[in-house]
């Protein structure tokens, strides 16, 4: 099955998720005319209480389990240079006194190994 999977994920995988990010209108709602298709898939968890918690398409997650930063993980191209921003997308930029959302976690991997700076 993990091969199957892996496959999937390298074939075909990033059409799918798109076409589903579609249907639902997800790009849509968060991106108005915008939109990608998804060909890095992405390993994330949190760890909450000695545990991972993975991130999947569609699960929720509560605050309390995202406390600390994510673990990431992907494969990526030698002497790449990745940046991955998570966003409050349901937030307002322009709107005093509200809660805005903005972590980056810069990936680098010039020698082939990730390493990770965050910044808030």
């Amino acid at each position: 099955m993990d091969e199957i999977s892996n496959d999937w994920s390298k074939t075909n995988a990033p059409l799918h998720i798109k076409k589903v990010a579609e249907y639902y209108g997800i790009f849509e709602h968060l991106y108005g005319d915008a939109y990608f298709t998804p060909y890095i898939q992405m390993d994330i968890s949190y760890e909450y209480n000695s545990k991972k918690v993975p991130v999947y398409r569609g699960n929720i997650i509560k605050p309390i389990e995202a406390l600390n930063s994510p673990e990431v993980n992907f494969e990526a191209p030698e002497n790449t240079l990745w940046t991955l921003m998570l966003t409050n997308p349901d937030g307002h930029l322009h709107k005093e006194n509200s809660e805005n959302t903005l972590w980056t976690l810069m990936l680098t991997n010039p020698d082939g190994h990730l390493h990770k700076e965050n910044s808030e």
